[in-house]
């Protein structure tokens, strides 16, 4: 999951650098009478128009995303998956979008030919079904959230420690089996409740 995120904040610097008011427009928005923009043109303009939306989804998701992390409920979940769920799409159809300068790649100046190229490796593409690709989304919030909110408890069902512990036990003890056991109760609890879902998130992704 973070993997996602940080592919996410590599989408969005791609695109990063001073805004250009001139390359605001598309082609799609040429009035009748007026001439195409070339293809070094059209394509400044789409990196321009990436950079706004990426900023404003980014901001969303990002926000959606701490107050879960911050707070775990189902609706702060619910949330983080919708604005993840956007983030992605956007970031599918952009990858798309963007091939179709792939042809006239050398026509281009270097920044801009950074910026696709960074575009088209900057995040992985949701599935074209809208219903899988909200699934995806949900999918990957409700792994993180369990993540998040395990614990790991003695046989008793006592002594729980959540993630926090685990890792001060981690990095401060000196017994090597006080550290087995933090590592491997960690890693038998996340894997049971996750397993199911991490194999259909495979399949989705």
């Amino acid at each position: 999951m973070k993997r996602r995120i940080a592919s996410f904040l590599v989408l969005a610097a791609a695109c990063s650098g001073p805004k250009n008011s001139s390359t605001g427009g598309s082609a799609a928005d040429s009035k009748p009478g007026e001439l195409k923009p070339s293809p070094a043109e059209e394509a400044k303009q789409f990196v321009a128009r990436v950079d706004e939306e990426v900023r404003r989804l980014l901001v969303a998701s990002s926000q959606a995303e701490w107050a879960k992390q911050t707070d775990i409920t189902p609706e702060h979940e619910a949330a983080a998956a919708k604005a993840g769920d956007e983030l992605n799409r956007y970031t599918t159809k952009t990858i798309k979008e963007s091939r179709k300068f792939d042809a006239v790649i050398d026509q281009l100046d270097a920044d801009t030919r950074r910026k696709l190229h960074l575009i088209q490796i900057g995040g992985t593409p949701a599935p074209d079904d809208p219903k899988e690709a909200a699934e995806l989304a949900a999918l990957t919030t409700e792994m993180d959230a369990i993540y998040g909110k395990s614990k790991v408890c003695d046989a008793a069902g006592k002594n729980c420690k959540d993630l926090g512990d685990l890792e001060t036990v981690l990095a401060k003890s000196r017994k090597p089996a006080e550290q087995l056991a933090a590592w491997q109760g960690w890693h038998d609890t996340t894997g049971r409740a996750e397993r199911d879902k991490f194999v259909r998130f495979v399949g989705l992704a």
